[in-house]
Order: C-alpha cells, then structure tokens, then sequence
C-alpha cells in the first residue's frame, strides 16, 4: 500500500511539469501578440496625419491596453513557472528576477488583479472618449463590470492585507 501511495504522490508532483506547456503556450502567444502590437504602431505612425486629438489619445490608450496586457503574461509566466515548477537558478549575485520571483501568491493575484483593473479602466476611457459608438446599456455594463473587478481587487487586497502576507 505504500508502494501505490509512493507512486500516486510522484505522479502528483511531477505533475507539475505539464505547467510548462501552458507556460510555453502563453510565451507563444506572447510572440504573436507582439506581432499585432508592432502591425497596430505601424498603423498609427501611418495613420498619424490623419488622426484628431481624440484619435491619438485612443490609439495611445490601445497600445499602453496590449502592453498592460502582454506584462500580464509575462507576470503569470514568470510567476507561476518558479512558484509550480521549479525555481529559476542564476549565477551568484546576479538575479534579474528578484522582484518577481518569491513574491507570496496573494501579491501575484494582487499584481495580476491591478492589471486587469487597469486594462478594464482603460477600456471604460476609451469607450467614454468614443461613446457615441456605444449604447447606454453597454456603458452600463463596460462600468458595472469595472466596478465589479474593482472592488474584487479591493477585497483582495483586504484579504492579503488581514493574512499577514504583505
């Protein structure tokens, strides 16, 4: 009986090593949307003649969107490979990383929450800089939804904040 608890314990942790396909897929479509964010910069350089002042800050607005975006893979990538599969190793006293790695769960979720909220708040800007394109109904819920994730990340920050963790 030991013998079948030693292995299914294994089996557990090695478990973890199918965390690199998904951590491989994101850096992939971290790639991609790279690509898409250098089409989208090529497009407002070429476009930038043309464009009002309302046109820039939006075109602006969309670009620090795909940035706030692609640090958010790149949080959860770095984050979750040292925390679920094995910790990052480098030479003695260099650690490019240090800010990332060893941060406690409930600071990621923290970090990875503000991001959102940031992503969602430019959003909402975008969407009241352009809203005659919109509907009353979807402003409401473009805002219902940003309130929502807001006070969500308030709540985490209550939670990281009474745990001790901070």
């Amino acid at each position: 009986m030991d013998r079948v608890a030693s292995t299914v314990s294994k089996a557990m942790l090695y478990c973890r090593w199918m965390m690199v396909l998904f951590y491989g897929g994101l850096i992939a479509s971290l790639l991609v949307f790279g690509v898409f964010f250098i089409k989208k910069l090529f497009k407002i350089a070429i476009g930038m003649a043309d464009m009002n002042g309302s046109d820039m800050i939006l075109a602006m607005l969309s670009m620090l969107d795909m940035t706030l975006i692609a640090s958010l893979i790149v949080m959860v990538v770095i984050s979750g490979y040292d925390s679920f599969v094995a910790k990052f190793k480098f030479a003695e006293g260099a650690d490019p990383l240090k800010d990332l790695v060893g941060v406690s769960s409930g600071a990621i979720k923290l970090k990875i929450s503000t991001a959102i909220i940031l992503i969602s708040a430019i959003y909402i800007l975008e969407t009241l800089m352009d809203f005659q394109k919109f509907t009353v109904n979807e402003i409401g819920w473009a805002l219902g939804i940003h309130i929502t994730l807001a006070l969500t990340g308030l709540l985490l920050a209550v939670i990281e904040k009474l745990s001790g963790h901070h």
